[in-house]
């Protein structure tokens, strides 16, 4: 109770005490000092922090307590398992300083020797041993991820590092975000790039469409993404959002980004966008010296995490009967969810696996087609008069997982990667039989470059609009920045809308991906109705910053590809491009990668340039091939042959027939009604059978 009570309480002092380390006693390094003593005088020192009071004036000052009922409070961004991993964070951050200081050695320095890491690890190591027993023959997968990989129990588990490509580039090589050009000169604003780069079309003219993709890819793509990656931001001591331009501003993770006085937008009314960094964690499970990581809040695989949740599974989700998901009377997600003020007192905001679920109604109605799903299975598997209430959930819920692994590989990655990415990855399914590749040297979990930037290409294909289209083609529209974070076009009516709503993102055409990001309809920026903006194209390049991700030029290099020294070689982009990449970046090496990669022409039978067909593949390479419970494996986590045959018939659009009453669509979900994507009506969509499932 005492380490807890320190750990947590480390966030408010640390934050002050960073910025007084002459509080500190040094010991200089010397021929004489072993390396132990140095390692043992770093962490002495970053343990002291914990003592100090705001000010450090006197190393024996006691910290007084808090409020037992707040220090345990459930937070809504901020849960206080992830308090106490940024408590350890910026403990680890502020022992790795002192001992850089000390040692006179560099981070990386410090990494490649094996007396620094082996004495960090004595002194400092506290990896706890994980049994995997239960899971060895379990048919199903635990709900956090763990003991997937047998080996490395915690790859790809909720809470878990997120893994890197390649290492970070901070400023000063453990936690300072990039901030200098190669010149030596400051990094422009975050702001003033994205109004260059990333500028929304003018008044007046057309949102540019992507010819052939539906909406349903832009919203596969975040209802997916949100079942493999959430990164946790760092909050205020009392779990709220931390105003970075106003109270908040001397917070250690406070990363405000400018606003130039000449701002398109704001003309000098206001200088500053509240930025919170993403909370701090250690590198090496903390066992080596090493710099900021970042942490995944959710499992890194497709496992439906997103419909169930990711630890203990909700109460509120779970509390029906027969292994059934909870939901209202009128079949919709249960109250209990996080929304903005609702539009309507008879409104709820619904609760399910991802907290996100109310970001936009698109995403809120696909998390009510797959609960909804789980239950119509549940009613098939249910003549299993032997089964367990338990058996039955547990089979469900690993037939939903499934479906969505075959129908991201399937249907979805195709439409955003190229033939040759899908090749070089081996990201095709297999036909018939069983996948055998399963490599438990293989890290599933998310990649922190893939999270912050190259899988943000889909906000370039967010809707300035979303809305119904009635069975009689008439719509009824609203701009997006209305709705944001309101379920009310979902659960209004008791839901009667739902399938117009669907009908609506089946029928128009996707956004199409390229440097603008359409979804800014007031000059690249979100306005919501309080009349508060954000810049999410300014926000994804700050981000890749608070990560340290390197830049551009190095991803190109990590992708086999040509390397760029001038702007003139950057052989991805247009002239145009490059002329607006050199007007805000002083040398070609300097480039964010979110900038760069957004910004590349794309690749044949792509809508992403090369460096994002790289780390996307690559990153869905790696969430096939190192998942142990992977849908075509063979074994006790696996499916019979004849499971197999009804999994891999699956679509969206059975999905989507099975459970809502939408009358004709067709049938490739993810291409907007042509030719050879013709309508058809649902009662000649295949029907979802689980005879095969009989016992």
């Amino acid at each position: 109770m005492v380490w807890t009570f320190l750990l947590r309480t480390s966030a408010i002092l640390l934050q002050t005490c960073l910025l007084y380390q002459t509080c500190l006693p040094v010991v200089k390094s010397t021929d004489t000092v072993s390396v132990d003593d140095i390692v043992a005088q770093a962490i002495d020192n970053g343990y002291r922090y914990v003592r100090f009071e705001r000010t450090c004036p006197n190393i024996d000052d006691q910290v007084l307590p808090r409020d037992e009922k707040q220090l345990f409070t459930f937070i809504r961004k901020q849960t206080f398992s992830e308090g106490l991993t940024s408590d350890a964070g910026r403990l680890y951050i502020a022992i790795n300083k002192e001992l850089v200081k000390l040692s006179g050695k560099n981070i990386t320095q410090l990494v490649r020797s094996k007396a620094y890491r082996d004495s960090f690890a004595r002194q400092f190591c506290r990896r706890s041993s994980l049994r995997c027993s239960e899971f060895v023959r379990s048919p199903y997968r635990s709900a956090d991820g763990r003991c997937n990989n047998l080996l490395y129990p915690t790859l790809g588990s909720r809470g878990a590092t997120q893994s890197r490509y390649l290492p970070p580039k901070y400023e000063d090589g453990i936690t300072q975000p990039r901030n200098l050009s190669g010149t030596g000169k400051p990094l422009l604003s975050p702001r003033l790039i994205s109004n260059e780069m990333f500028q929304g079309p003018h008044p007046g003219k057309p949102t540019p469409k992507d010819r052939k993709l539906s909406l349903m890819t832009f919203t596969w793509g975040q209802f997916m993404i949100h079942d493999v990656v959430l990164t946790p931001v760092s909050t205020n001591e009392d779990g709220e959002e931390l105003k970075c331009c106003d109270e908040d501003a001397d917070h250690l993770d406070c990363l405000p980004i400018d606003i130039p006085p000449d701002d398109p937008h704001f003309r000098g009314r206001q200088n500053c966008m509240s930025f919170s960094r993403s909370i701090p964690a250690e590198s090496y499970d903390g066992c080596a010296p090493g710099h900021r990581e970042q942490v995944n809040r959710l499992t890194s695989f497709i496992d439906a995490g997103n419909v169930y949740g990711d630890s203990l599974l909700s109460h509120a989700l779970l509390n029906a009967p027969h292994g059934y998901l909870n939901t209202t009377k009128y079949n919709l997600l249960p109250p209990g969810g996080v929304c903005k003020t609702l539009s309507n007192d008879r409104d709820h905001c619904p609760i399910a696996g991802d907290e996100r679920v109310s970001e936009n109604p698109a995403l809120g109605g696909m998390h009510v087609l797959w609960v909804r799903l789980h239950n119509h299975i549940v009613r098939q598997l249910a003549k299993n008069k032997s089964w367990s209430s338990y058996k039955i959930f547990q089979e469900t819920r690993k037939i939903l997982g499934a479906m969505m692994q075959l129908i991201t590989y399937k249907h979805y990655l195709p439409k955003i990667l190229s033939p040759r990415t899908i090749a070089r990855r081996n990201l095709s399914l297999k036909e018939h039989g069983y996948e055998t590749r399963y490599d438990q040297e293989i890290d599933p979990s998310v990649k922190n470059v893939v999270a912050a930037a190259a899988f943000r290409f889909g906000h370039s294909m967010i809707p300035p609009e979303l809305g119904y289209l009635f069975h009689d083609m008439t719509r009824r529209t609203f701009k997006l920045e209305d709705i944001l974070l309101d379920p009310h076009l979902v659960v209004t009516q008791r839901g009667v809308y739902l399938p117009d709503l669907i009908r609506f993102v089946l029928r128009n055409s996707s956004g199409l991906v390229d440097r603008e990001i359409e979804s800014a309809v007031r000059n690249n920026l979100f306005v919501d109705n309080q009349g508060l903006s954000f810049d999410l194209g300014a926000f994804n390049i700050q981000r890749g910053r608070d990560h340290g991700l390197p830049p551009y030029a190095d991803w190109r290099k990590h992708c086999g590809l040509s390397v760029p020294t001038t702007f003139e070689h950057l052989e991805d982009h247009d002239i145009h491009t490059r002329e607006k990449l050199s007007n805000v970046y002083e040398l070609v090496t300097d480039i964010d990668v979110f900038v760069g990669g957004l910004s590349e022409l794309p690749e044949e039978g792509s809508v992403l340039g090369p460096v994002f067909n790289c780390l996307i593949g690559k990153q869905f390479r790696d969430l096939k091939f190192g998942d142990r419970y992977w849908f075509e494996n063979p074994g006790v986590g696996g499916f019979t042959p004849d499971q197999l045959k009804v999994i891999r018939s699956v679509t969206l659009a059975s999905v989507i027939c099975s459970v809502l009453d939408i009358g004709e669509i067709q049938r490739d979900a993810f291409e907007i009604q042509h030719k050879g994507n013709p309508l058809v009506s649902c009662k000649k969509i295949p029907k979802l059978n689980f005879e095969a499932w009989k016992k």
